[in-house]
């Protein structure tokens, strides 16, 4: 609503001169750098993306002084704080962004970081108020930051046994701000007292001699003095500070006073101090120095005739707005310590003392006008300068230098002319504020909604619906969409109502339904470009349709993809996705869904964003559920497959693995486009550390969606109707290996058990431990048997459902058909032999005992158990002759590959080749037929022979063990004994491939244990590092 003009917006992105050599200047340690350096010599600083560079064979002073000339006849900043300052008083809404501002402000200071990210205030501030400065002269209000803001100092010598007098030194230079430092201080007073300690030395006193002539050694003291205090004191509180011994930024959250009213008498001239009095604080919230969030809390000035002090607390965290009271300004201030709870591993609560991380950072002052001394008059201040000598010549000045020719002040006419700007845009975004507050209110939209509702009942029930007229119809859609486009997906309490938002879709569900016409333009439309050449032929071919035609709409950009957006609202793009899905669906009914481009082109705009889309997981999970709810549809599933929408998931999920960039024939273009698909970056980014790599997204709507797409009671019609860049790449051999790695269980659908009743739910507490108990005043109260101190008064709830737990009761209910895999295999003889291929390498490659090895072999089982086609026994044949194969291979060892693993590895891989070929056995008849039972006796001989040995054994558990949580436990010969004193069996534990020890439900994994440090896995998953329990010897 405040958006710039063109002409004004070019101007902002005009790009400076590229300098060839020259300096740029450290906004850190002030320190000049060559051109070419990225980051400071001395401090490490990185180089500012707008640094100010000055060329090679220009003097730095110069140049400095060119800048500030700039910046006073530009006056970028100050008219942009004055626009902000405007709308803070004279607007209606009840925040203002801040972005043009941000904007200006990086363009215009050195920041150490972009102005849009966090900088540290107290630069920021020095900066902002420093470049104001400079704008501001040639104004009517030349001195109105340093009259504000700035303090002189006058640093003064007295001797220390007398108390003399010696010589007074004022500085004629404003500080904005007064640092402290706050290390081993618990109040703003005993930082101050620290901050103006005088400093003592012994030096010689000219005006005292001994007898020999020679000057006499005294004390003197040198203390900084204010000589004049400013209407705004601001102190910074410096909690930051550097460890040198780790390397790292530190926080001190200690406790720290801030006083109300703040004597500033002491620390200033005789005559010169005044009292302060407090009104408002800049707080940082965050537990180190490197990251953190900053909000306010400012004291509101009372009415007129009120008592001065008598204004309210008022907290202001980006755009909300809250009343403190006068006692919770020390807990959001003051910092140090509070007492809070934390759950331990059995759901146990424990108080635990932590530091707040939320304390003031910056604290503002006002001079109270009752004790002010009257300000230095001219004779005064030349008086002063007498005392002490000619004040320091700035940087940059010479003697007897001249300052350049003062510019004349702004006339009254332009002045006006700026203000008048800066009113008329502050009235205009108050009467669009009116306006979108009128409008964008759920009552107003409910009704009508209604009204558009009632209106198509009525047409329907007077007319007809075959018979409605084209105009009622176009005119329902036309006014019924702009609403929902325009106002019902940007009003914030209906677009976070599912009920509300369901209401609209339906409606214009039905509106489309009655008007095939209108739902062509309308997928159309959202699919046209709005942007370039091809935007500006839409808009005429718009322009050029009548009435009929629709102007081009952003729907799918701002409220599916929501690209750009602060915050992903999942309700307003479910809402948009059902709407256009619903719109297709009608025009498949009608069989319309081929008459004109809308359908296809809509596809086709979509697959081409794919470089766009998946550089954001927020905007793919958008993408991906779009394409999920149209192939859900059976009548939209071959358009979309037409498209070679299966070979763009399929390269989507490979990343930049997908070898469809490089391929080469007929088969190497898309349909969609003409030419090869693009590539791909990589499905990883950096993390802060720059440690690990952690994936972008995790697939799952893509798979569901890719497995919708190519769901078919007939697979191999599917097949054939695929276009030949989709054969090919589902085809290859990376695609399948990273399904049956990564994804064995790709398309299967997640369901969500019914909520239990209050009978199943007491049952599910009692078989977890729970018991019910009768007090004697006859109120029931609940207690688990196995933990201590866990009496509650209130009816616990049931432990819910694992994701694993979830996984295994959808793969229960699951259709084979249900499952990528599977539906791959179904398609063809070809696909068939690769699927079965992978499988039976992907559970070679798999751990004994591992989740993964269950679901690999669940696919590979459900895969044999679909009989219904003539490709059924050469399925079961290709997987007997892959298992024996590899089975043969590895009990031969001559195979290079084979000869180069370890005993252990080649156990591991013959239990689970072994495993799969004994489940198979028991569940699919025909491959008994081809792989007897009995074939595999000597396994376990074979086995005994390379089984390594245990790591550790019985007698290196014995004593005492702990672990992260301070658990401990103690072993004694085979008794293990937990914290509840309750001691359990320890067993042997065999397996094909290793030996080991188990407790109940637990095992002791070999692999990752020796005498001093054991870990113990789930005795179903002793691999898996997500569920493991690990114990160390006391003080290890």
């Amino acid at each position: 609503e405040l958006e710039v003009s063109e002409e004004e917006e070019g101007k902002e992105e005009e790009k400076e001169e590229v300098v060839e050599g020259g300096t740029w200047d450290c906004s850190v340690c002030t320190l000049q750098n060559d051109v070419e350096n990225t980051e400071c010599n001395v401090c490490g600083a990185q180089k500012p993306e707008n640094a100010k560079i000055t060329a090679a064979g220009v003097d730095p002073k110069e140049a400095q002084k060119a800048r500030e000339k700039e910046a006073r006849a530009k006056k970028a900043i100050l008219r942009e704080f004055q626009r902000t300052l405007r709308f803070l008083s004279g607007g209606e809404m009840t925040f203002y962004d801040a972005e043009p501002l941000l904007k200006t402000v990086g363009s215009n200071l050195a920041l150490m970081y972009p102005a849009e990210q966090q900088n540290d205030t107290k630069e920021f501030m020095d900066k902002l108020l420093e470049h104001l400065e400079v704008e501001l002269s040639g104004t009517t209000n030349p001195d109105l930051v340093s009259t504000t803001f700035g303090a002189t100092i006058a640093k003064v010598k007295t001797r220390q046994h007398d108390k003399k007098h010696i010589s007074r030194n004022p500085e004629y230079q404003s500080t904005y701000t007064m640092t402290l430092i706050v290390e081993g201080h618990d109040s703003v007073e005993s930082a101050l007292k620290a901050n103006f300690e005088p400093d003592i030395h012994e030096v010689d006193d000219e005006e005292d001699t001994d007898e020999a002539g020679k000057p006499v050694k005294y004390k003197f003291e040198y203390r900084t003095l204010f000589a004049e205090l400013p209407s705004v004191l601001c102190i910074q509180l410096n909690r930051f500070s550097y460890d040198y011994g780790r390397g790292v930024p530190i926080k001190h959250n200690h406790r720290i006073e801030i006083p109300e009213v703040l004597d500033m008498q002491q620390y200033s001239e005789v005559g010169r101090g005044a009292v302060y009095k407090l009104k408002g604080m800049l707080i940082h919230m965050g537990a180190t120095a490197s990251s953190g969030h900053y909000y306010s809390i400012i004291k509101s000035r009372p009415a007129d005739g009120e008592d001065p002090d008598s204004g309210a607390w008022l907290k202001f965290d980006d755009n909300r707005v809250s009343e403190l009271k006068a006692d919770e300004i020390d807990e959001e201030c003051f910092g140090g310590e509070y007492v809070g709870q934390q759950k331990d591993t059995y759901g146990n609560l424990r108080h635990v003392t932590r530091e707040k991380g939320w304390n003031a950072y910056l604290v503002f002052y006002e001079l109270d006008s009752a004790t002010a001394p009257p300000p230095l008059t001219k004779e005064e201040r030349e008086a002063s300068k007498g005392e002490g000598g000619e004040p320091e010549k700035k940087d940059g000045e010479e003697e007897g230098e001249d300052d350049d020719e003062e510019e004349a002040p702004i006339g009254p006419d332009e002045a006006v002319a700026v203000l008048e700007a800066q009113a008329e845009q502050v009235q205009t975004a108050n009467e669009k504020l009116w306006r979108r507050a009128l409008l964008y209110q759920p009552a107003t939209l409910d009704l009508f909604r209604k009204l558009i509702a009632v209106k198509l009942f009525a047409a329907k029930k007077a007319i007809g619906p075959v018979l409605m007229t084209p105009e009622l119809a176009r005119s329902l859609v036309r006014t019924g969409f702009a609403l929902y486009e325009r106002a019902v997906l940007h009003c914030e309490d209906v677009a976070a109502s599912e009920s509300d938002l369901r209401a609209w879709t339906t409606v214009l569900v039905s509106l489309f339904s009655n008007d095939p016409q209108s739902a062509l333009a309308f997928l159309e439309a959202i699919s046209a470009a709005t942007k370039g050449e091809e935007g500006e032929a839409t808009a005429a071919a718009v322009a050029a349709a009548g009435p009929n035609g629709w102007e081009p709409s952003e729907l799918i950009r701002r409220a599916v993809l929501q690209k750009g957006a602060m915050r992903n609202v999942t309700e307003v793009r479910d809402s948009a996705i059902t709407l256009i899905t619903g719109v297709a669906k009608g025009l498949a009914e009608v069989n319309m869904i081929n008459e004109g481009p809308g359908f296809s082109q809509m596809v086709k705009r979509l697959l081409d964003a794919v470089e766009v889309v998946v550089q954001d997981a927020d905007v793919l999970d958008g993408y991906m559920c779009l394409f999920l709810e149209l192939a859900k549809s059976p009548a939209l599933r071959p358009k979309l497959l037409s498209c070679d929408v299966a070979a763009y998931l399929a390269h989507i999920y490979l990343a930049n693995l997908s070898p469809a960039p490089e391929y080469t024939g007929d088969d190497a273009a898309a349909i969609a486009s003409g030419e090869p698909l693009p590539k791909l970056p990589a499905n990883t980014r950096k993390s802060i550390a720059a440690m690990y790599s952690h994936p972008l997204h995790n697939y799952k709507i893509l798979l569901q969606a890719l497995s919708a797409v190519l769901r078919s009671a007939t697979p191999t019609e599917v097949f054939a109707a695929m276009p030949p860049l989709s054969r090919r790449l589902l085809n290859e051999a990376r695609l399948l290996t990273r399904l049956v790695d990564k994804d064995p269980l790709a398309g299967l659908k997640t369901i969500v058990p019914e909520p239990p009743t209050p009978e199943e739910e007491e049952a599910m507490l009692l078989a977890e431990g729970w018991q019910k108990h009768a007090a004697q005043t006859g109120k029931i109260f609940w207690s688990h048997k196995r933990r201590k101190d866990t009496s509650t008064w209130e009816r616990p709830k049931p432990r819910k459902h694992t994701v694993n737990e979830l996984e295994d009761l959808s793969l229960k209910a699951a259709a084979p058909s249900d499952l990528l895999l599977v539906s791959l295999a179904l398609m063809d003889p070809s696909m068939a032999g690769s699927v079965c291929d992978a499988l039976v390498q992907g559970v070679e490659r798999s751990y004994p005992n591992s989740r993964v090895l269950e679901h690999k072999l669940t696919v590979l089982k459900l895969l044999l158990q679909c009989d219904g086609d003539e490709h059924h026994e050469g399925r079961v044949q290709r997987v007997a002759e892959q298992l024996n194969a590899q089975i043969g291979k590895l009990r031969e060892g001559e195979a290079i590959e084979v000869r180069a693993l370890k005993n252990h590895q080649k156990c591991s891989r013959m239990e689970v080749l072994v495993k799969a070929v004994q489940e198979l056995q028991d569940t699919i008849p025909a491959f008994v037929l081809i792989f007897p039972k009995g074939t595999l006796d000597w396994f376990l001989p074979w086995i005994e022979e390379f089984k390594p040995a245990m790591r550790v054994t019985l007698d290196d558990l014995q004593g005492k063990w702990t672990n992260s949580q301070h658990q401990d436990i103690t072993i004694e010969g085979d008794q293990c004994t937990f914290a509840d004193g309750n001691p359990v069996q320890i067993s042997p534990y065999d397996t094909a491939t290793y030996s080991t020890y188990s407790v109940p439900g637990w095992v002791l994994s070999q692999d990752h244990s020796h005498p001093n440090t054991v870990r113990c896995g789930l005795a179903c998953e002793s691999s898996c590092s997500a569920q493991r329990a690990d114990f160390r010897r006391p003080g290890w």
